[in-house]
Formats: structure tokens, C-alpha cells, sequence
């Protein structure tokens, strides 16, 4: 996080070393900027013996599994599969959360299961629906990851896509097989309700293209329909006109 807002790792110079060596480094007028970053994250004359790498830790071919294992002095074929099954779960869900369909190929490729749920039951699909990384829910869908799992609060991934707007990962999902239960859509009525009574535009498109009916009422006998044309949300109105 740090060298992506700008800063440059320093390895284990001394602050003495770094100062010296920003001075230097500075002081070559003829270098552009980026050279000189370069010239400030190297080894120039023995100040750093540990030179960092902002290279990302490879999960392919355990490597990664391996090292940890190594570091707990886990050696037999049970408890390296025990280390590797514990890890997934949030290795998987963290490269969701980024967008690293490489980081996925990589899990799958070292036995991973990508429809595996961390702590708190959310697969890799749950949080790639949630941050609505496209090609990433492409690949977990191709890659056999279920629509239909729920995490600990009862939500499905479709569920976290309406959430969030994401309103062409919703389509792919429901395309895939995904719909709202019966579970999903209690008290759907007043939910509309009150996004028509906010304005929310984008709250009952996402709600209408995962299946939703939007006639249903809410807890005061009314429609989304009615509650927009009493509180005069004119693109509301507009929206449903549109929709019919």
C-alpha cells in the first residue's frame, strides 16, 4: 500500500545511509525522476544488504503454501493439505476483492476450491459480485463456483450485486441460473417502497433485472408505483413508465 501512494522502500539502510544516498541520487540533474527512484531502491555501494521487491508472492505451484509450511516446520502430506485448505479460503477472497484473476488461476491451478467461503461463509463470487469485477465473475462462473452459495447472513451472491449496483454482474448471474427465493424477497414490498420514496433509480433497476416484481406492495397497501407519484421523484416515474 505504501509504494503504491509513492513511497520508496528502503530495504535496511540506516536513516544516515538514506539520507547520504537521497542527497546523491538528487543531485544528479541529468537523470529524470523515475531513474532516480530507481537508483534510490537499488543496492549503489553496500548500504542495503536486503534489497525489497514490490514483486506480488506467487501462489503457483504451492510455492507460497510451501514457504508457510517451511515456517511452521510442517513437513508430512496431511498437514501441508491442512495448511493449504485453511489458507484459501481468505488468499481466494483477497484476490477477489482485488480483481487478480491470475492470483484465482493460481489457487485453482494448486488444487484450491474457488467456491470455498471464508469466515464468514463468503466465497471469492461474493465479493467479486459485491466490487463488481466483471471478468472475474466470468471466471469463477466458468470455473464452476455456485451461484447459490450464502454466507452467514443469508446472502447470495446476487443478493450482494443488487446491494451494490452492479448492474452487469447481475445480468450475467441471472443469466448462470441465479434468482431470488422466497427467503430473498421478504418484505421485497416495502424495499422498493422506500427506494421510490428516496429516488433511487438505480436501487429498483438492479432489484427489476434480478427478477424482482415491482407491483409489490408495501407494508401501507402501496406500490413503489404510487409512493413515487406521491413523493414526485419524476425519474422514478420515468423509470417505471419505461418498465411496465
Amino acid at each position: 500500500t505504501l509504494a503504491d501512494v509513492g513511497i520508496i522502500p528502503g530495504g535496511d539502510m540506516t536513516p544516515e545511509a538514506a539520507l547520504t544516498k537521497l542527497s546523491y541520487t538528487l543531485s544528479k540533474s541529468k537523470l529524470s525522476w523515475e531513474e532516480k527512484r530507481q537508483m534510490l531502491s537499488e543496492n549503489l555501494r553496500g548500504e542495503m544488504t536486503v534489497v525489497p521487491t514490490r514483486a506480488k508472492i506467487s501462489l503457483r505451484d504451492s510455492k507460497f503454501i510451501r514457504v508457510i509450511a517451511k515456517s511452521l516446520s510442517i513437513s508430512s502430506k496431511e498437514e501441508l493439505e491442512a495448511v493449504r485448505d485453511a489458507l484459501i479460503p481468505p488468499l481466494a477472497c483477497a484476490a477477489a476483492k482485488l480483481g487478480d484473476v491470475g492470483a484465482l488461476r493460481a489457487i485453482a491451478e494448486m488444487g484450491g476450491n474457488l467456491s470455498c467461503g471464508d469466515y464468514d461463509g463468503r466465497t471469492p463470487l461474493h465479493i467479486a459480485a459485491s466490487e463488481g469485477h466483471l471478468p472475474l465473475v466470468e471466471y469463477l462462473l466458468t470455473s464452476g463456483a455456485t451461484v447459490y452459495a450464502r454466507d452467514r447472513y443469508g446472502s447470495t451472491p446476487l443478493m450482494n450485486a443488487i446491494k451494490f449496483r452492479c448492474i452487469e454482474v447481475i445480468k450475467l448471474l441471472r443469466e448462470t441460473g441465479a434468482h431470488l427465493s422466497s427467503q430473498d424477497l421478504e418484505n421485497i414490498g416495502t424495499i422498493l417502497c422506500s427506494l421510490a420514496a428516496k429516488g433511487d433509480v438505480d436501487g429498483l433497476y438492479a432489484w427489476y433485472l434480478a427478477g424482482a416484481d415491482l407491483e409489490q406492495t408495501g407494508y401501507d397497501g402501496r406500490s413503489p408505483l404510487q409512493v413515487a407519484e406521491a413523493t414526485g421523484h419524476q425519474e422514478v416515474l420515468d423509470f417505471f413508465r419505461q418498465n411496465q
